[in-house]
């Protein structure tokens, strides 16, 4: 998971379906990226951050948080 994309997402009432949108994706597949099932591409990450966080690190945006399977 993308904790810190997601809290910023919040902070700025940003949904899935505007990065989905930025990047010509469905929301499902956005869903995905964000939940870790399916990886980003890196040119597709630097799109949202420059699009919707250009006050960000793109390394901050999406530091990946590993759940463990007994949260």
């Amino acid at each position: 998971m993308f904790k810190n994309l997601e809290a910023e997402m919040a902070r700025y009432d940003i949904a899935p379906k505007d990065l989905a949108e930025c990047i010509s994706v469905n929301e499902r597949t956005m869903r995905s990226y964000l939940s870790g099932t399916s990886r980003i591409a890196w040119e597709d990450a630097r799109k949202i951050k420059h699009r919707y966080f250009p006050q960000f690190e793109i390394e901050y945006l999406f530091y990946f948080v590993k759940e463990d399977a007994a949260s």
